[in-house]
């Protein structure tokens, strides 16, 4: 059975700008619900969809909970972290470079290097005097009693 998955995986690779492609002039929805269309009959004839479901399970449950175990694989512990021949085509399918796989370029802390100690801040003035700025440059605080303003300590 994991050989009839990896061929309809590895036909998911083949197609996957178009499957998983911007709509354009040239890339309409009716091409892409085609060729669900043609991968999900491979998928019924090899036993991997059954017959009575439509191409809309093959690309909304089945590929997704392919998807779904790829990403988990080598994430936990034991024999979880065991990476197989599916799990790397859906890799290939997502795309290395993809944040699902490597996470969104972003520092792990605010992005300060400083090492200024942060510590909050409990004031009844209003906002806009607490930033220094004009009445009718922020909007006030609904209450005389604002929680949650953050100062540095150099």
């Amino acid at each position: 059975m994991e050989s009839a998955k990896i061929a309809i995986l590895t036909r998911i690779r083949e197609n996957k700008k178009m499957l998983f492609g911007k709509f354009s002039k040239k890339l309409t929805k009716a091409d892409k619900d085609k060729k669900w269309e043609e991968i999900t009959d491979k998928a019924k004839s090899l036993g991997v969809v059954e017959g009575a479901k439509s191409w809309t399970y093959l690309r909304d449950i089945t590929w997704k909970n392919w998807r779904k175990t790829a990403l988990k694989a080598g994430r936990g512990s034991g024999d979880d972290t065991h990476v197989t021949e599916m799990d790397t085509i859906v890799y290939d399918i997502i795309g290395k470079d993809s944040p699902v796989l490597d996470g969104l370029p972003i520092p792990e802390s605010s992005g300060s290097n400083s090492s200024e100690e942060v510590v909050p801040v409990v004031s009844n003035k209003r906002i806009y005097v607490v930033r220094g700025g004009k009445k009718n440059q922020y909007r006030q605080c609904q209450t005389q009693n604002f929680l949650g303003l953050w100062e540095t300590k150099g």
